[in-house]
């Protein structure tokens, strides 16, 4: 799934660690509203069918950025926003799948129309760059 920024913001299939749910992501609230007024949460775009049916194409969201991502701030089921492995050009939202040591499985909630962890492997704990905190009205 393509981001699109607001500065006001296989061949085979891996096998994957227990079954993702797909929570519904929290709406706006006051208190996400002013941080990012006051610039500590970025809002973006949804761009893309992958994360369907939690985001859809044109919704947007609040991100909070991770400094350190680790198996301690980055847990299975949480919606990540992170950079294409192979693009850089592209940044994404995927679920957090699981942890392989210090890379992370990433996948699209809507499997037939997502690259994800399926095309391009595990990912190293660098390429991501926060997570969805909310949706944006």
């Amino acid at each position: 799934m393509k981001i699109d920024s607001h500065e006001s913001a296989l061949d085979s299939e891996p096998e994957i660690q227990g079954a993702l749910s797909f929570q519904q992501v929290q709406t706006l609230t006051l208190k996400n509203f002013i941080f990012w007024v006051l610039g500590r949460l970025a809002r973006r775009r949804i761009i893309g069918e992958s994360m369907r049916p939690t985001l859809d194409p044109g919704q947007e969201v609040l991100i909070q950025s991770i400094d350190s991502p680790s198996p301690n701030t980055v847990t299975k089921g949480m919606l990540l926003y992170l950079q294409h492995p192979l693009n850089a050009d592209i940044q994404m939202v995927k679920r957090c799948s699981h942890w392989e040591g210090t890379k992370v499985w990433v996948l699209g909630d809507n499997a037939k129309d997502s690259t994800d962890s399926r095309q391009f492997g595990a990912i190293a704990s660098h390429f991501i760059l926060g997570h969805v905190i909310c949706t944006f009205p």
